[in-house]
């Protein structure tokens, strides 16, 4: 049954209206009400006529008629489980039809809202008849469905820092049952069992694989284990701090961290990039690091005001990586580790100083088959040029350029030293002194080798040419180059300063062979030293555990 209402048609009070239904019949009322008997596709046509203005409109609008109202889709709810029993219902329901479903497991049943017990798992085909006795329609709908009653599909995860753990259980399964119970087994660990579907502080005895399992039980009965292999990994921690220039305030640059392997060598790892100034210190943090120990190094970049006016600086502000404050990771992050970058002080005047920094001896030299490494001589771009006066005090720092020159203008006389600062290179400063008869020293020359970096002028009579084995475990070879029979002195001198051993050597003419038993000596990095009068060639040497 459909009523038809025509629109506007109180503008024209003396029209009248004609309505065709499509189906043979028609109707001269404005707002008529019609029983269509059939299903179909319809166009009512209605017809408009001014006879005082000799004109007339006509409208068709298209209808689809489905008089059996057929059902769309099966609506499917879960009502119980063990035995599981689902309910089902038509989306759409008319109260003058008959119902009749399919289970798809041989049981039929009748009704518009029916409920049905399965008793074993599969995929149904749940089929649903409608049909109307006034009418005579009927309509038919499928719904196809798998069902698996005790198909748990289950698995968990572990997450926590070193040999504490934390577990969680995760599980469904095709009719979404709820987990009644969780009963976890930790072999190895303490404690060894637990219960929920999360478990907090399991403690594993050291790091390695192991096994857990979990069993899951369902309110519908279900069970289901699942066990899987787990690696229990060394912990991590951070190291925090702030960096900054200007008694605590700005700071744009780059902040470095360093680690020191089991012998002592010290490898960049990580970096970490402040972009602006600001009223604060950077303030930086380093995550995910295992237990060892560390050095952090800040200095500015060349966008920051200041980048003339503060030396690259390590924790402990210190310029050297050799005084630098190690910081050792035991069992829990390290915070506070600031560094106040430590400024040059140059009043200035008429001095100038530069230099080449030059490949040493000790690298292999470059072809075709290692890439052309440096060569004996070869210029070094990029290394970092300290300048300091002789009591110590920070002047200035540079880099070298391409070519490997440096330089520092602008200086007050005095005495003063400069040295290549690199990592696990043992610096050894060349002294000069800028006076007003000689305020300029252009011949500065440094050399960075396998041990060390080294001022030209300190090797001109004696050079430590080769240690082997290096690092070393008990018994070392020392290769000493002389251009004059001398007496010696030989060190070795740790990092913190403290001379180990000292010893007189006789040194010929040429090369020179002794041998040093370092099998009682701590692991670590060592400066081994040849001392002549006024002359003095270093060598780093690292021993082994």
């Amino acid at each position: 049954d459909y009523t038809f209402t025509p629109a506007n048609l109180s503008a024209l009070p003396g029209a009248t209206v004609l309505w065709s239904f499509g189906d043979g019949t028609t109707s001269t009322s404005t707002s008529p009400a019609h029983h269509f008997t059939g299903s179909g596709a319809d166009y009512v046509i209605l017809t408009v006529t001014d006879a005082a203005l000799s004109c007339n409109e006509t409208d068709t609008n298209g209808i689809m008629l489905n008089l059996c109202n057929y059902p769309g889709i099966i609506d499917t709810t879960i009502i119980s489980y063990n035995p599981v029993t689902l309910g089902f219902q038509p989306s759409l329901t008319n109260a003058g039809y008959t119902y009749t479903w399919n289970y798809g497991d041989g049981v039929t049943g009748t009704g518009s809202s029916v409920t049905h017990s399965y008793l074993a798992s599969g995929t149904y085909q749940v089929t649903l008849a409608v049909s109307d006795a006034t009418t005579g329609c009927s309509a038919t709908t499928t719904s196809s469905f798998s069902l698996d009653l005790c198909g748990l599909t289950a698995g968990f995860g572990h997450s926590g820092n070193g040999v504490t753990q934390y577990f969680s259980a995760w599980s469904y399964d095709s009719l979404s049952a709820i987990v009644s119970s969780y009963v976890w087994s930790f072999p190895g660990a303490t404690p060894s069992t637990g219960t929920g579907n999360q478990v907090s502080g399991i403690v594993y005895p050291s790091t390695g694989v192991y096994s857990a399992c979990v069993y899951l039980t369902t309110s519908g009965g279900c069970h289901d284990t699942i066990c899987q292999s787990i690696t229990v990994a060394p912990p991590t921690y951070g190291i925090s701090g702030a960096v900054s220039k200007n008694a605590g305030v700005g700071f744009v640059g780059v902040v470095y961290l360093i680690r020191q392997d089991s012998i002592g060598h010290l490898v960049l790892i990580d970096s970490t990039v402040s972009a602006y100034d600001s009223a604060q210190a950077f303030n930086y943090y380093f995550y995910n690091l295992p237990v060892d120990t560390y050095f952090v190094k800040g200095a500015l970049s060349s966008g920051d005001a200041d980048y003339a006016g503060y030396l690259p600086t390590y924790f402990g502000n210190v310029l050297t990586w050799g005084t630098a404050t190690p910081i050792g990771i035991t069992n829990a992050d390290v915070t506070g580790a600031d560094i106040a970058l430590i400024s040059g002080s140059n009043p200035g005047g008429p001095g100038f100083v530069g230099g080449y920094v030059s490949q040493g001896a000790g690298l292999v030299i470059g072809n075709a088959s290692n890439n052309h490494e440096k060569s004996l001589g070869d210029p070094i771009q990029g290394v970092q040029v300290n300048l300091l006066t002789n009591t110590n005090q920070a002047v200035a720092y540079t880099f070298t350029d391409a070519n490997g020159h440096y330089k520092f203008a602008n200086l007050a006389l005095g005495t003063y030293k400069i040295y290549v600062e690199q990592l696990n290179k043992v610096p050894n400063p060349l002294d000069f002194t800028l006076t007003a008869d000689n305020p300029v020293d252009s011949g500065a020359n440094m050399s960075v080798n396998s041990h060390g970096t080294t001022g030209i002028d300190n090797v001109t009579n004696l050079q430590i040419m080769e240690v082997y084995p290096n690092p070393v475990t008990s018994s070392v070879q020392i290769q000493i180059g002389c251009k004059q029979a001398t007496d010696a002195t030989l060190k070795l001198v740790d990092l913190l300063g403290r001379t180990d051993l000292e010893q007189k050597v006789k040194l010929t003419t040429g090369q020179n062979l002794t041998e040093i038993d370092m099998a009682g000596f701590a692991a670590g990095v060592y400066q081994l030293l040849v001392q002549t009068t006024g002359q003095q060639s270093a060598y780093k040497l690292v021993k082994a555990k």
